[in-house]
């Protein structure tokens, strides 16, 4: 498989990601009749399915892409896209401080693929 491919496809797995997120977030605000009904609805249901979809894109480009690089792009572009769906989606402020986290995250990341 093509190098840039892979890294496309690990992007790819981070927003589908952070969508996992926006639909649990939904899934969060609305009230339901029964403890069944909050569990097992759309919106939990396609969350988790999709998280788990990208579990398992992750585990296969583990094959191709260094743990070192994987694990840290996984992990810090979905907490950064949040950030963007909160504030647009949900009316979510960002503050000083959750933009100084988000700069960490970034350098962070930065320094552990370098």
């Amino acid at each position: 498989m093509n190098t840039y491919v892979q890294y496309i496809l690990l992007i790819l797995g981070c927003i589908i990601s952070s969508i996992a997120q926006v639909f649990l977030k939904m899934a969060s605000q609305k009230k339901y009749s029964s403890f069944f009904k909050q569990f097992f609805n759309f919106f939990v249901i396609t969350g988790y399915t999709l998280f788990f979809s990208v579990l398992a894109l992750n585990i296969y480009l583990l094959k191709f892409i260094p743990m070192s690089i994987v694990t840290p792009l996984t992990e810090a572009t979905p907490v950064l896209i949040s950030f963007l769906t909160g504030f647009f989606f949900f009316g979510e402020r960002i503050s000083k401080f959750k933009i100084l986290g988000g700069l960490s995250v970034i350098i962070g990341s930065v320094l552990l693929v370098s």
